[in-house]
């Protein structure tokens, strides 16, 4: 029990050391630009420039180079994932931060529709980013082929 208490504490240590050195200025000095919506049926992405700053981009460059990037694996549902690399070439660093994913949130969500209608086509309220956050890293010749992004469900399915 006491190892479990000391390996939360050294998580929440990280986690808050990453917001410390990566997040630098006020949300309310970043203007945030909306850049362009693609829109398909029910699904969209939204391009956003300025969410941060250009100290905040090399900040998270040199924290998660410092964390180390691993092959991108695809999920295949079922928890499970594997490299398929005709599909998805990349490296990624995945870092689980629900305080900087807090923050990121605070300067993007009014940007965001309020609902999102789901794959089984229910009406979903927009409430937040996962907090798993996953940073990619591309090199010449890498590539991740069109896809759309699952949903994400905290392990204590509160969302």
């Amino acid at each position: 029990e006491r190892e479990r208490e000391r390996e939360r504490e050294r998580e929440t240590e990280k986690m808050s050391s990453f917001v410390e050195k990566t997040l630098l200025v006020d949300p309310k000095e970043v203007e945030v630009t909306p850049c362009e919506i693609l829109k398909e049926g029910h699904f969209f992405a939204l391009e956003l420039q300025n969410v941060l700053t250009p100290e905040e981009c090399e900040a998270v460059i040199q924290e998660t180079e410092q964390l180390g990037y691993e092959e991108a694996l695809v999920n295949v549902g079922g928890g499970r994932q594997v490299l398929i690399e005709d599909y998805r070439k990349s490296g990624r660093c995945i870092v689980d931060d629900k305080e900087w994913a807090a923050l990121l949130w605070d300067r993007i969500k009014e940007f965001l529709p309020n609902r999102l209608r789901g794959d089984h086509h229910q009406d979903c309220l927009v409430t937040g980013l996962n907090e798993r956050l996953r940073f990619l890293r591309y090199g010449p010749g890498e590539f991740f082929r069109p896809h759309r992004d699952g949903c994400y469900e905290r392990p204590d399915r509160s969302e």
